[in-house]
């Protein structure tokens, strides 16, 4: 069991009499139940196609969304995954990612489909 399975059961008590008591630690919880999909922008950030791309990610809510680059202090998986022919979004379970794609249109369409 790990460190954070042992503190969920801690507090089960209070999470299940009051729950709004400690809405991180259910923030938490529900991002546990499985591995979100991440969205992974490859290319230059400082292109305006990527900004396209960061916006129509972040155009849809989910708590659990998470984000990254392919360059810097990430994840290695993601450093390689190419930009091919300009920014593009790849949506990653594991390292499994789907096709890339360049239509902010299309982003925002796939983050509305995606845990």
């Amino acid at each position: 069991m790990t460190a954070a399975e042992k503190t969920l059961r801690l507090f089960s008590q209070r999470l299940q009499e009051v729950p709004e008591a400690v809405p991180y630690m259910l923030q938490a919880f529900d991002f546990s139940l499985e591995e979100p999909t991440r969205a992974v922008i490859a290319g230059d950030p400082s292109q305006a196609a990527s900004k396209a791309l960061l916006r129509a990610i972040h155009s849809t809510y989910q708590p659990n969304k998470v984000v990254l680059g392919n360059a810097g202090p990430v994840e290695p998986f993601a450093h390689t995954l190419p930009a091919t022919n300009g920014p593009v979004v790849y949506f990653c379970t594991g390292t499994a990612c789907q096709p890339p794609m360049k239509d902010p249109k299309e982003v925002r369409e796939a983050m509305k489909k995606v845990r």
